[in-house]
């Protein structure tokens, strides 16, 4: 998965997007750009037959490896999400909606 050309361009948009934010300038990324790059590559990996799950978890990893990592409020109701745990939600949000809107044209 690592080598294909969607992955690659997502992977230079998320380190990018990550460090401009982490070094708090204005992101480096616009979040259309980011939202096209996240549905190529799950185009891409829809296309060679993986099933969403395993999208949702390559999708995740790849987001982890360009520093993008949830804290501990992403998965408490009682904190407010940081900046990374609000991107990685849309991420996610947009995998599935990506995924399934693919499926439904078939």
């Amino acid at each position: 998965m690592n080598d294909r050309p969607p992955v690659l361009r997502l992977r230079v948009s998320l380190r990018t997007l990550v460090a401009s934010l982490e070094r708090g300038q204005a992101p480096a990324v616009s979040e259309r750009d980011l939202y096209q790059d996240v549905c190529a590559v799950v185009d891409d990996l829809h296309s060679l037959g993986w099933p969403p799950e395993r999208v949702l978890i390559a999708m995740k990893q790849l987001a982890g490896e360009t520093g993008l990592r949830p804290s501990r409020a992403f998965t408490t109701a009682t904190q407010p999400l940081n900046w990374s745990d609000e991107l990685l939600a849309r991420i996610v949000r947009w995998c599935i909606e990506q995924y399934y809107h693919k499926a439904e044209l078939h």
